[in-house]
């Protein structure tokens, strides 16, 4: 009697482990099964909480900062890059979608170049909002605002590194910033009166996620695009973040041939004094076949992307025909 009941035990403890191998089996295809259909497009509704983040996703959000520039990426470890702020007041637009977003602190904040379009919002964000590290330019030419954010960084214990070309930060779920521009070995930043312009000592970083990349040019102009084409054979992308708030004189056509992107954001403010994006940009874009999203007509756009490559695109609001 024994041995039957010990026998009969173990088919009991054979059945049950199978029962839960086959829901445990179950439950992970649902949870990983692949997205059958890429709807990369959806418009007409609210940015997706970045706060919230998920383990093997990466969400980068091009924020509506009005006539400025500052992109906000939470990776699937959790970890919060800012790249650009802003003009001046933008910082507590930064603060109020920080504080939307659930978002308590930044690991990085990344300046591309010493306009106060892109730089000013993370010098105000600097007084009441925790950064571990800011990320600038190593370029010789260093003007006010420069000093300006080094001394707040100073006053602030807030750490200063300085990258170019050649420069990679690798974050805790793998996701690599590689420093593509400056690169004094390729291109001379000066005017023809020995001025540097500020828009060529831009930053221009590659992120790379699985099978998705973006590429962030800040202001850089056509003439340093020009010889970053010709020195690098690493810069197609899924995803351009347009230099220059799509002024004429970035995105040339040697650029974007090398870039090969499937997706364009601009951002610029509605209806601003500079006429950005021009007409002439967006032309060439959509002759390259490149689906165009703008701040100015949509607010916030948030891409995301799981490492297969991008899952969706969602903007603040339906994007809508300029006045």
């Amino acid at each position: 009697m024994g041995r039957y009941t010990s026998k009969k035990a173990r088919k009991i403890e054979i059945i049950v482990f199978g029962i839960i191998t086959l829901i445990l089996l179950i439950y992970g295809y649902i949870n990983n099964k692949p997205t059958d259909i890429l709807n990369p497009a959806t418009e007409g509704t609210s940015a997706v909480n970045t706060g919230a983040y998920e383990n093997g996703v990466i969400q980068a959000s091009f924020i509506d900062i009005g006539q400025g520039d500052s992109s906000f990426i939470k990776l699937s470890s959790g970890e919060n890059i800012l790249i650009d702020g802003g003009d001046k007041g933008s910082g507590e637009v930064l603060r109020r979608y920080f504080a939307d977003n659930s978002i308590n602190k930044l690991d990085a904040a990344i300046v591309s170049h010493y306009h106060a379009d892109h730089a000013e919002g993370i010098y105000e964000l600097m007084n009441e909002f925790p950064i571990d590290v800011i990320y600038m330019p190593n370029v010789k030419t260093r003007p006010e605002l420069h000093d300006d954010l080094v001394r707040r960084a100073d006053k602030k214990g807030i750490e200063i590194k300085y990258i170019s070309a050649g420069d990679k930060i690798t974050f805790k779920d793998g996701t690599v910033f590689d420093v593509l521009f400056p690169d004094e070995s390729i291109f001379s930043n000066t005017k023809d009166d020995g001025e540097a312009n500020i828009n060529n000592d831009s930053l221009v970083i590659k992120v790379s996620y699985g099978e998705t990349d973006f590429l962030f040019t800040g202001d850089l102009e056509s003439d340093a695009e020009k010889a970053l084409v010709k020195s690098s054979n690493n810069l197609d992308c899924e995803v351009l973040k347009v230099g220059h708030h799509g002024s004429k004189t970035s995105s040339s056509k040697v650029f974007l041939n090398a870039v090969t992107p499937e997706y364009a954001v601009i951002s610029a403010g509605r209806n601003n004094r500079y006429k950005h994006p021009h007409g002439q940009v967006l032309d060439r874009l959509e002759s390259f076949g490149i689906k165009i999203y703008r701040t100015d007509l949509s607010g916030n756009i948030t891409v995301v992307a799981d490492s297969n490559g991008i899952t969706e695109i969602k903007t603040e609001y339906s994007q809508q025909e300029e006045n």
